[in-house]
């Protein structure tokens, strides 16, 4: 402060612009230091076409088959997905059903709500936090690429939608990275999350948005220390 007070009183620095100054200089360090520093490839530098470098990709492989006819290995779904939507179905069913009970129940309250509206608005509630879910695990990340810049990745989905540029700063990961070398044959779904918190503050709904990255085994990984470097938010050092 007493730096400020006799840059004030020496040069002809305007209040308006001393404040500004201090605004974007404190948004600069908040930005930075959620990032997690900068990795310099210690096996070498990647090697790019078309201004990317697949660190992770997931291909669904073609199904095998024995010379009888029996099959090798059959198209699995991640237990997260089945967990979640099991759960959704029976916490939605008998919740509708509760609903219902309650409502004809002659001593309720609920009878003002009418008969039958009320065991729809628990459905309502309750279908759009698992379905959401669902959607995201179903269109997962199938691919992650870098680009030149080393700041960058782009996320490629397994369905319906659109590739996705993501600053890698944002990039939170929902499990230690271990987990990944721990799935052999098996898909997995994991978790990460990118923080918009900057841009939307802090209790919009869209200050974060989750996504999944699926593969069924660690084959998928195509570069194990720069995908470590980017869920640990760190930047790639490529000069």
């Amino acid at each position: 402060m007493k730096i400020f007070s006799s840059l004030n009183r020496n040069l002809p620095v305007s209040k308006t612009l001393l404040k500004t100054t201090l605004r974007f200089a404190s948004e600069e360090i908040k930005i930075s230091s959620r990032g997690s520093g900068v990795f310099f490839p210690i096996k070498g530098l990647p090697h790019f076409e078309n201004g990317k470098f697949t660190v992770f990709e997931y291909k669904q492989a073609d199904l095998q088959h024995d010379e009888d006819g029996t099959f090798k290995k059959l198209p699995q779904v991640p237990y997260e997905i089945k967990e979640h939507a099991l759960k959704g179905f029976v916490y939605t069913f008998f919740l509708v059903w509760g609903g219902r009970f309650l409502s004809n129940f002659s001593l309720s309250s609920l009878n003002t709500w009418g008969v039958g509206l009320y065991p729809y608005i628990p459905l309502a509630v309750f279908s759009y936090h698992y379905l959401r879910p669902l959607y995201y695990m179903a269109n997962a990340i199938t691919a992650i690429r870098l680009k030149e810049d080393g700041k960058t990745v782009i996320f490629e989905f397994k369905n319906l939608r659109k590739p996705f540029e993501v600053e890698i700063w944002r990039i939170q990961k929902g499990k230690e990275e271990n987990f990944l070398q721990e799935c052999y044959t098996e898909p997995f779904l994991f978790p990460i999350t990118v923080d918009y918190t900057d841009v939307y503050g802090k209790y919009s709904l869209r200050s974060t948005r989750k996504f999944y990255i699926y593969g069924d085994s660690n084959i998928c990984i195509k570069d194990g220390e720069i995908l470590r470097a980017i869920l640990n938010s760190q930047t790639i050092k490529l000069n």
